[in-house]
């Protein structure tokens, strides 16, 4: 799995803060076997609050070999402090990966 997008860092004069809306996150799978949902979250990891909890997104492939690719646009998100926040991508119990983006 890939998970993209096109920055991991963002400086801030004053917080709280939101990101503004209009950013894209770029996710691609491989070894779909048929159909599942995957669901994605946004977290502050400084104290591991769950910000966001995007819907459930379905995916699905016949070919195990093809690459199943998705451009999630995001909304505002909230920044209520300087660090480290998550995507972390999930289906059902499963933990596939992260995205990390730095607020300075």
């Amino acid at each position: 799995m890939v998970i993209a997008g096109t920055f991991h860092q963002t400086e801030i004069e004053e917080y709280p803060a939101v990101f503004p809306e209009g950013a894209t996150l770029y996710l691609a799978f491989r070894d779909v076997r048929g159909s599942c949902s995957i669901q994605l979250e946004y977290v502050d990891l400084a104290n591991n609050e769950t910000l966001l909890t995007f819907e459930t997104i379905q995916l699905h492939s016949e070919d195990p070999y093809a690459t199943v690719e998705l451009a999630v646009p995001l909304p505002e998100l909230p920044i209520p402090q300087a660090g480290p926040f998550a995507f972390d991508v999930f289906t059902g119990e499963t933990f596939l990966g992260t995205f990390r983006l730095i607020a300075e």
